[in-house]
């Protein structure tokens, strides 16, 4: 690298913590912004921590990674290559790719466990960082009016003080999903006697808006930004009190799986009543589907994930519509109607029967 006293320093500074450091006073008093808008220095202070040291060359090669192998896991973490001689990096990163040197030097990790590792957790925090962005600006902003430069000093600064919370609370969630995630792999083997869960049985439900693009039309950004917030909420609030998994939002439309057709079956008739019951917002159209799926980046794929979103466009509003292996299994629940409707062509996938699952009145 050319001077071995930067190596001496940042293993001082990574061994001591290297820790941010705070844009408030020693009285709680903000510091950001106090020249006016905040700074992207000022930024990058409050969220990550001191200002970046090293060039991507240092960085690897203090942390004991080889630089091509450093350069795959910034990429798939989703952030941009930086020139050779750019200084963008800190004490920080070093420590955090020591950690992966050390899991590739136990054993633990291979390389390619580690870029997929990196790529979920780049793609998966992208997100959560942008949306929780969105919710504070508008929790501290007058949408109303054009933000001044003390009022995004003001975000940043709310955002530093509730920094050492989130970050806690941040951790206890992950923890308790990846318990929730390994519990439902125990579960769903169990159901189908498979040791290694690559390819799972499993009921998936498509919940879909209706008519969302001619009401997208009609509504100003704020309403629709509501409308799908609202919607997802909901969902999500029915799925997950019933112990499923969503898997993802597409703004009109969620994707969920359940681990038994019943448990699908009771989901998509309480999304119904808290969706369109709530009579403050369009329709909805549910599909199930039963059988195999292909677990893969957070994901399920197959086709019987590509059948629900087929019996989905054959639902008309505010009912559910269900494949024969779903019909099948539910066919002896007392609580439950279901009722055969004619064939129809599902693209893709041919002909096929679908079912109406209702309660009864």
């Amino acid at each position: 690298m050319g001077d071995s006293s930067v190596v001496e320093d940042a293993a001082s500074a990574v061994v001591d913590g290297g820790g941010g450091r705070s844009l408030l006073d020693g009285g709680g008093i903000p510091l950001v912004g106090a020249a006016g808008r905040p700074t992207a220095e000022e930024v990058e202070q409050v969220f990550v921590g001191p200002t970046a040291r090293y060039t991507r060359i240092e960085v690897a090669a203090i942390a004991g990674v080889p630089q091509s192998l450093a350069e795959r896991i910034w990429r798939a973490l989703g952030f941009a290559t930086r020139a050779d001689d750019a200084v963008a990096f800190t004490d920080a990163d070093v420590a955090a790719l020591q950690r992966v040197r050390t899991m590739l030097d136990r054993g633990l990790l291979n390389e390619r466990t580690v870029i997929r590792m990196a790529r979920a957790l780049g793609q998966t925090t992208a997100r959560l960082a942008q949306w929780q962005a969105e919710i504070m600006i508008d929790a501290v902003l007058d949408g109303r009016r054009h933000p001044a430069d003390e009022d995004l000093a003001k975000v940043l600064s709310t955002a530093e003080r509730l920094l050492p919370d989130f970050e806690h609370v941040l951790l206890h969630v992950w923890r308790s999903q990846l318990a929730a995630a390994g519990t439902r792999l125990l579960t769903v083997t169990d159901l189908n006697d498979e040791i290694v869960p690559t390819r799972l049985t499993l009921a998936v439900g498509f919940v879909d808006l209706v008519s969302f693009t001619q009401v997208s039309r009609e509504l100003d950004e704020h309403a629709l930004g509501d409308l799908v917030e609202g919607f997802e909420a909901r969902a999500a609030d029915v799925i997950a009190a019933h112990g499923a998994r969503l898997v993802k939002t597409l703004g009109d439309e969620v994707l969920f799986t359940a681990m038994t057709p019943r448990l699908a079956a009771e989901i998509s008739l309480d999304l119904v009543e808290a969706i369109t019951g709530a009579g403050d917002g369009p329709n909805v159209r549910i599909g199930l589907a039963h059988g195999p799926v292909v677990p893969m980046m957070g994901d399920v794929f197959g086709t019987t994930v590509n059948l629900a979103a087929r019996l989905t466009a054959i639902a008309r509003p505010g009912t559910i519509v269900i494949d024969g292996s779903m019909a099948q299994a539910l066919d002896d629940a007392p609580d439950l109607e279901i009722h055969r409707i004619r064939r129809r062509p599902a693209r893709g996938l041919g002909v096929v029967q679908p079912y109406v699952l209702r309660r009864p009145p």
